[in-house]
């Protein structure tokens, strides 16, 4: 939705079965839709990823609901 601010951030696990975020969540800049309700982000993180593991993002309604997840999704490596 246009005007939101929607925090995200890569975890370890699926959805569902979060085993943490990925490296400093600092280092994830909010989604900020635009008008069409499209966002881009991108976050560098020090940590390397393992391909044996399995990863996911999740968005987060805002940054005081950090808890209501709005979207989760595998992230394929």
């Amino acid at each position: 939705m246009s005007g939101t601010v929607r925090p995200w951030h890569v975890h370890y696990g699926t959805c569902g079965n979060d085993q943490g975020i990925v490296g400093d969540p600092n280092a994830y800049a909010p989604l900020r839709p635009g008008a069409d309700g499209a966002a881009n982000a991108t976050a560098t993180i020090t940590v390397p990823l393992d391909t044996r593991r399995t990863y996911f993002v999740n968005i987060h309604e805002s940054p005081t609901r950090l808890q209501s997840i709005v979207a989760c999704g595998p992230l394929g490596m």
